[in-house]
């Protein structure tokens, strides 16, 4: 769902784009079903010009919504673009201000969610929320390699038309004389990978922050790691929580090259529980 709200972005922000960097505050709603249309709509936030007077930085605010205008997702994210006029400057920077990390009261937890039964021998893990400790971290072990195929056919059917993606007649000239893999693809990828060690954390429920700090071109192995940052319980319920996973940093810069990033809340199967963070999302376990 984050995929498709995304790709109907980015006709209007990042089409032309250099790069996509980062991505904030975002918050999961109301569940999506097949059947249900999704639209969107963003706003900039902000722009910023960088030194080389080629390039800046543009922010934006993304609210996904269903047929009944209720609202799905909405994240910050982003966006290196290249100057109409490079060399011309004169645009005082403005950079909104970001949250560390979404707070509790902000998740959106379905009403009919029960998970008073929830069965850790179907999810495959016993491990629920109370089992991991803040500073803990998981190696998630397994890889796994991306073909030209597999990124192409995704980010077509998320609509993402940006061209780095798709047009090697035009890339072949282009900083790396190639593709270059959708970000949401490798963010997707190291999601299912932390299944293992994982495996109750059945929902996202928000990004506190995350940042693509290399690319990742066809051929190319993703591995995934996790560390958890804390443990949070969901406001009003006994049978949820959220952990959340690893270090992020908001600037253009990166201080572990070649690794995607991601600082989810995650939700999981119920305590013997609550909620922890993993680097980037917030799971949903259940306790």
């Amino acid at each position: 769902m984050f995929h498709a709200v995304f790709g109907k972005t980015v006709p209007d922000v990042s089409l032309n784009a250099v790069a996509n960097l980062g991505y904030a505050a975002g918050v999961f709603g109301v569940p999506v079903y097949p059947g249900d249309t999704l639209a969107a709509h963003s706003s900039v936030t902000g722009l910023k010009e960088n030194a080389d007077g080629k390039t800046g930085i543009v922010y934006v605010r993304t609210t996904g919504t269903n047929q009944k205008g209720e609202t799905a997702l909405t994240y910050a994210r982003w966006v290196m673009v290249r100057k109409r006029e490079p060399g011309r400057s004169g645009t005082p920077p403005s950079i909104p201000e970001l949250p560390e990390s979404v707070p509790a009261e902000q998740f959106v937890v379905p009403t009919n969610l029960n998970l008073v039964r929830y069965d850790v021998q179907a999810a495959g893990s016993r491990h629920r929320w109370s089992d991991y400790r803040e500073g803990e971290k998981i190696d998630h072990v397994d890889g796994a390699t991306i073909e030209e195929s597999d990124h192409m056919l995704a980010t077509r059917l998320f609509q993402n038309t940006a061209r780095v993606h798709f047009n090697q007649h035009a890339e072949k000239d282009g900083r790396f004389g190639r593709r270059i893999v959708y970000g949401g693809h490798v963010i997707s990828l190291a999601r299912a990978l932390s299944f293992n060690g994982l495996a109750n954390a059945f929902r996202i429920a928000a990004i506190n922050g995350g940042r693509h700090v290399a690319p990742t071109f066809a051929g190319d192995t993703v591995f995934a790691w996790s560390e958890v940052l804390g443990r949070l319980t969901v406001p009003g319920r006994t049978d949820r929580s959220r952990s959340a996973p690893y270090p992020h940093d908001r600037d253009e810069g990166s201080s572990l090259p070649g690794l995607p990033r991601e600082d989810p809340w995650r939700q999981g199967s119920p305590r013997r529980g609550a909620r922890a963070r993993l680097h980037g999302t917030y799971p949903q376990v259940s306790p």
